[in-house]
């Protein structure tokens, strides 16, 4: 009977390790995203009547066209940009669902399982 070397199942156990702590890896990223979708979909109820409002708002003003008023508020209370550079953060971020996403993006990234 031939034996196998001793490297063979050592290498075989490594590679059952790395993909476990892979498949787990994807697993929280897959977490983090269902609840990243979670708190988009928030924001969106929250801030679809606020843009309908603005656009209303733009419409009803003379001399600006109805699809410039559309275009310029569709992104109404999304992150945005300074003339600078810095980021300017977005509406209802601190709805919970937000939070817990927030959170829950923070304890993967520092390696903590949840």
């Amino acid at each position: 009977m031939k034996r196998i070397p001793s490297l063979v199942p050592g290498l075989f156990c490594c590679g059952l390790a790395l993909s476990s702590a892979t498949a787990a890896a994807q697993s929280a990223v897959d977490r983090v995203d269902a609840l990243n979708a979670r708190c988009e979909a928030a924001r969106e109820a929250r801030l679809a009547p606020i843009r309908e409002q603005k656009i209303a708002q733009c419409e009803a003003s003379p001399n600006k066209p109805e699809a410039g008023c559309r275009v310029f508020y569709s992104t109404y209370g999304d992150n945005s940009n300074h003339a600078n550079g810095s980021v300017v953060r977005g509406q209802f971020y601190g709805l919970p669902e937000c939070v817990a996403a927030r959170k829950a993006t923070r304890r993967m990234n520092n390696g903590q399982d949840f």
